[in-house]
């Protein structure tokens, strides 16, 4: 099946057969397809934070970001990466930024049979909002194709970071840099995060995203 939907600059395709049988799933890392390629860390954040969402639903079992970074830029194909990972289903995406405008691309492929099962495409303003609002669409659409249930009440819990963009950015990039583990990455990252606080005092996820980051030995 195959349709377009246009509602605003929000869902601007869409591709769905349906998917049923899969037990595990490998985010791959997102593709950062901006115009100067300088959104890596905005494309690893929407990784990290579709894993920490899917890993609500029912019944699959997600595997970690550190187990599939290895695919990163791969010439692999689908059903070598899956039969590598012993994933079912693969998860692709890629992220552009174009000034305050964001377009982000999900695909689910079944890992044996390399055929789509669903993905869709996303229009927006970059906004904090819309990045979660983005991210809560995805799960939900991908549960609907593994035909499992997807525990919004616990991912509602993981809350937004803050509502100020350019917190959330500086702290993306705190995230990204903390991932790397070099000494010179983790001090990157403490200044990061401290910018971010800084800008959003009252936001407990990026104190405490802080917090932890200084107490890691460099």
């Amino acid at each position: 099946i195959l349709f377009v939907v246009l509602i605003g600059l929000d869902v601007v395709f869409r591709d769905t057969t349906g998917a049923a049988g899969i037990s595990t799933l490998a985010v791959l890392p997102f593709s950062d397809l901006s115009e100067n390629r300088n959104y890596g860390y905005f494309a690893d954040g929407m990784q990290e934070e579709l894993l920490a969402r899917l890993a609500r639903l029912e019944e699959i079992s997600v595997l970690s970001r550190t187990s599939v970074e290895r695919f990163r830029d791969t010439v692999l194909t689908i059903p070598v990466i899956a039969r590598s990972l012993n994933a079912g289903g693969i998860i692709e995406g890629s992220v552009r930024v174009d000034g305050n405008q964001l377009r982000i691309t999900v695909q689910l492929i079944d890992g044996e049979a390399d055929r789509h099962l669903w993905a869709e495409t996303y229009e927006a303003e970059l906004t904090v909002e819309n990045v979660f609002a983005i991210q809560e669409r995805v799960a939900d659409s991908i549960a609907e194709a593994l035909r499992v249930e997807y525990r919004r009440q616990q991912s509602e819990a993981l809350g937004l970071p803050t509502g100020d963009i350019e917190a959330y950015n500086l702290y993306l990039l705190g995230r990204y840099h903390t991932f790397r583990q070099t000494p010179e990455d983790l001090e990157q990252a403490v200044d990061y995060l401290r910018q971010a606080t800084g800008r959003d005092r009252k936001s407990t996820r990026l104190n405490s995203s802080h917090s932890s980051v200084s107490r890691m030995p460099s």
